[in-house]
């Protein structure tokens, strides 16, 4: 499994790099010129850092021989799509280094506990939402994938509108982070199962 994960980033690693720069630019860029914009601080430096990355591989993976060759390696199912999310994890955690380093550097702010259950939610739910990009691209195909980020955008940009017009804003404190938190670990792992299942039952 080691392998695999070694694979995915000797394949995409100068999109790892580049993601990285990125996510730091970005940072950087939205905490000195829209402080207030924490909403989309959270979305867009994790969504994009991932996105770079996992698309390369996917887009790479995303042909006939190269899926019968993946499923003729000498592992099963669950530790391909292990490997994948292992790579996805990592990716994730770089994204949230950039943003901290970043909010470190520019304003000072430490780590909190609050601030530490938010990061730990954004993180599951993105985790969720790319178990299911990869379960419609072991399933379907690549481009088929990459047709929930136009949805994933529209969502975004109206749920931001609504909370800016209604002036809603989301502080559900650390007990209400911590029941958010259980349930998306719940729901990640049936996304876990799903993603597995898509890729022993995809027809190449």
């Amino acid at each position: 499994m080691i392998n695999l994960l070694w694979k995915d980033y000797c394949f995409s690693k100068k999109w790892i790099g580049f993601a990285a720069v990125y996510g730091i630019i970005l940072a950087f860029i939205m905490f000195r010129e829209a402080e207030n914009q924490m909403f989309f601080v959270y979305f867009l430096i994790p969504f994009f850092v991932v996105l770079f990355p996992l698309g390369k591989l996917m887009n790479m993976e995303d042909a006939r021989d190269t899926r019968e060759f993946l499923k003729r390696m000498p592992y099963p199912s669950g530790k391909r799509v292990f490997a994948r999310v292992l790579y996805i994890v990592m990716l994730l955690l770089i994204s949230f280094l950039c943003i901290d380093v970043v909010e470190w550097a520019v304003f000072g702010r430490g780590q909190s506990v609050e601030k530490f259950l938010f990061e730990i939610t954004v993180m599951l739910a993105f985790f969720a939402y790319f178990m299911l990009q990869l379960a419609v691209f072991y399933k379907i195909s690549y481009h088929a994938a990459q047709m929930s980020i136009a949805f994933v955008m529209f969502f975004v940009m109206a749920l931001s509108f609504l909370m800016k017009s209604f002036q809603i804003e989301i502080s559900p404190g650390v007990r209400g982070n911590g029941i958010v938190i259980g349930a998306l670990i719940i729901l990640d792992v049936l996304m876990f199962a799903a993603a597995c299942w898509c890729e022993e039952t995809s027809d190449n």
